[in-house]
């Protein structure tokens, strides 16, 4: 077993901008989680808040659209997926990988609660509901490169990543296909925890960050 290495902090990552003296870089699951877990969490708290006391209306998530033995079996693929990308790839399949895996799917849920669905609303009260889209997007690539000092041309395509969930959203009202997909993108975009190099030995080594 490979240990796990650490970015170098004047280089910076795939997806990370170069450490400094005043802003180091994400090295550790438990920073993620802190980091950027904590705040999407308080934006989520936040934009419910803001919805049910602010426009007093009750809080409430889409219908689920599509039988629900349809989501379990797609989640089922994606565990199956996971699982054989992360043997193609060489890379271990322990407990680490899994947990990483969950957080991603609750991660994926908490952003898409509070960026499609609540800021949205609570915005479209006060501007068009374009701009509250935009505005909800950017605020959504943003949280991205202050928490996880992504690189500012990742955060672009962050922002079109969202417009283009927010047209989906818009077009199926299934809060649950649009966190699938965003699990699917974000596994694809970081399939292990940051810093890390799990490999079997011989394996080609694989780095992740997020």
């Amino acid at each position: 077993m490979t240990a796990p290495v650490e970015p170098k902090a004047e280089l910076g990552g795939r997806l990370q901008r170069p450490g400094s003296a005043t802003s180091t870089m994400v090295t550790s699951f438990q920073q993620v989680l802190g980091r950027h877990g904590l705040t999407m969490v308080t934006a989520l708290v936040f934009a419910l808040m803001a919805v049910q006391f602010g426009l007093d209306r009750p809080v409430a998530l889409p219908a689920i659209r599509l039988p629900a033995s349809l989501y379990l079996g797609a989640g089922a693929l994606m565990l199956l997926f996971a699982a054989v990308f992360w043997r193609v790839r060489g890379m271990l399949t322990d407990a680490q990988q899994w947990k990483w895996l969950a957080y991603l799917l609750a991660i994926s849920a908490i952003e898409e609660m509070a960026f499609r669905v609540f800021v949205p609303m609570f915005l479209s009260h006060v501007v068009e509901p374009k701009i509250s889209v935009l505005v909800s997007n950017a605020l959504f690539a943003g949280l991205h490169y202050v928490t996880l000092r992504w690189r500012l041309s990742n955060c672009v395509w962050v922002f079109f990543g969202g417009l283009g969930l927010a047209r989906l959203f818009h077009e199926t009202d299934d809060l649950a296909l649009i966190i699938g997909v965003h699990w699917f993108a974000t596994f694809l975009n970081t399939p292990t925890p940051p810093g890390s190099r799990r490999a079997i030995a011989g394996a080609h080594l694989v780095e992740s960050e997020k």
